[in-house]
C-alpha cells in the first residue's frame, strides 16, 4: 500500500475510482494530507506509550485560547459551555474506543481553553 493504489483481495489492483484505497478491509478515499495525518497519529501514539499524554493538555488548552482570538466573531459563553459539556459527555461515553476518546478529550480541552478566555 505504499503507492496508495486501489487494491482488491490479494493485493491485486481493482477497477475503482482513482484515489480510492483499501485500508484494513475498508474503502477510503486518499487525500493529500493522509501522510501528515498518519505521521501525527504515530507521533501522538508514541507520546501516549511513553506516558507523556498529560503534558499535551496545557498545549491543547493554549490552542483553545488561540482559537478564541482567531474567531471572526466572539462566541457566547453559554454556547462554549454547552459544547464543552457535550464533548465531555461524549468523551466519557466513548472511553472504550481509545482513538475516539483521545480525539474527544482533545477537542474538549480546546473548547475549555476558548471558554476560559471568554469568561475572563
Amino acid at each position: 500500500m505504499s503507492d496508495l493504489r486501489p487494491e482488491g483481495k490479494g493485493g491485486t489492483p481493482t477497477a475503482e475510482r482513482p484515489g480510492t484505497v483499501h485500508w484494513a478491509g475498508r474503502r477510503r478515499h486518499w487525500f493529500p494530507f493522509d501522510p501528515v495525518r498518519l505521521w501525527l497519529g504515530a507521533t501522538f501514539e508514541r507520546e501516549m506509550e511513553a506516558g507523556r499524554a498529560f503534558l499535551w493538555l496545557p498545549v491543547l488548552f493554549g490552542i483553545g485560547i488561540l482559537v478564541y482570538f482567531a474567531l471572526p466573531a466572539e462566541p457566547s459563553l453559554a454556547a462554549l459551555a454547552v459544547v464543552s459539556l457535550l464533548l465531555g459527555v461524549a468523551s466519557w461515553t466513548a472511553r472504550t474506543r481509545l482513538g475516539l476518546f483521545r480525539v474527544l478529550v482533545a477537542l474538549t480541552v480546546v473548547t475549555l481553553g476558548a471558554g476560559v478566555m471568554k469568561a475572563r
